[in-house]
């Protein structure tokens, strides 16, 4: 509100508005005032003006500070009665002293009344910046969830086109199953590891956030299907300590970034794709390196994944995923998230 680019016609309004209630109000006569009009009018103008403008400076200097269990603007209102305080004075000073040379007692009933209509003024303005940042705040919380209600509804379309039936797809899985041989524990392995994939995908990928511990459940489910398919050709090293499996991400988002390192990379006993999921702090993030080897001809890629999981990330939290490419490795950086830390409250 402050910064606002109307603010001095606004700054003028409420000076004639404070000055025409005051007199209408017979404030004058009441404490028998002897400055002239065009002096209370003055008066009234620079202490307006400057405690806006002291107020916008606060809101600049102090906008972004955050201090444990107090809110911005409650830091910043505390201020600014300091400040007011100092306006009033200085205002009333100048002109009692050097433009209008008042008697000492008028100069006192000049100073209490203006701390009486600075004080009443910035708690107006704090007042009308408050209701306007939590109107914001709610606006801009709607929209955002609006956002993500759409992400997750593209999602879940795009799971869907892939899904065939899941009741046809489990009954078939069981069928065949059935008919393998007995002795094939490779196979009935298999079945089952494809299985568990397709069932945590069926179970999570509606929601909002996922538990790492059972995030890296399945993604031990779906590499299990990827050797298999790749043998001695992929290898993958996951290295995240216990003390953050209580963190939270996006659903399927190590399945989509391994992925998208085997979809467009090599490939093969010779040239093994080396795929390394670690944990960094400050801030906490999970990082996908994989050594870079692309093929020759790339797959056609829709980049719908990724996409997805970068907008859904950022309507959470506020920060996306962070890529990096070298000229022998790829990176890829996504948030981990405490659900009862500040980062996560404040988005």
């Amino acid at each position: 509100m402050f910064s606002n680019p109307y603010r001095y016609l606004f700054i003028l309004a409420l000076t004639l508005y404070s000055y025409f209630n005051t007199w209408f109000s017979g404030v004058f006569d009441v404490y028998r005032v002897s400055f002239s009009q065009l002096d209370v009018l003055l008066g009234l103008f620079l202490i307006t003006f400057l405690i806006w403008e002291c107020n916008r400076g606060i809101h600049l200097v102090l906008g972004k500070i955050i201090i444990k269990k107090m809110h911005p603007l409650l830091v910043q209102f505390l201020v600014s009665i300091f400040l007011v305080g100092v306006i009033c004075f200085s205002v009333v000073e100048i002109l009692g002293h050097f433009i209008i040379h008042t008697d000492p007692m008028q100069f006192n009933l000049a100073t209490r009344l203006a701390f009486l209509y600075g004080y009443r003024i910035n708690l107006f303005l704090y007042s009308i910046n408050t209701i306007l940042f939590f109107f914001t705040q709610y606006r801009t919380e709607k929209m955002e969830a609006e956002l993500l209600r759409t992400a997750n509804a593209q999602a879940e379309l795009q799971l869907i086109r892939s899904q065939i039936n899941p009741h046809f797809l489990f009954n078939n899985l069981n069928v065949l199953s059935s008919l393998v041989l007995t002795g094939n524990e490779d196979a009935n392995q298999f079945i089952e590891e494809f299985a568990e994939v397709y069932r945590y995908i069926l179970r999570f990928h509606s929601q909002d956030l996922v538990e790492v511990r059972k995030e890296l459940e399945f993604a031990r489910h779906y590499l299990f299907l990827l050797e298999k398919r790749f043998a001695e050709g992929l290898e993958v090293t996951i290295n995240i300590p216990e003390q953050y499996y209580d963190y939270y991400l996006v659903p399927v988002a190590m399945q989509m970034l391994i992925e998208n390192a085997t979809k467009h990379n090599i490939i093969s006993e010779k040239k093994p794709l080396k795929i390394e999921i670690h944990v960094l702090i400050n801030p906490v993030r999970m990082v996908l390196t994989n050594n870079l080897q692309r093929k020759s001809i790339r797959e056609e890629s829709g980049k719908i994944g990724l996409k997805n999981i970068d907008e859904r990330f950022r309507l959470i939290t506020g920060r996306g995923l962070m890529v990096f490419e070298g000229n022998n490795s790829f990176t890829v950086e996504i948030p981990l998230i405490e659900l009862h830390s500040n980062e996560f409250i404040n988005h």
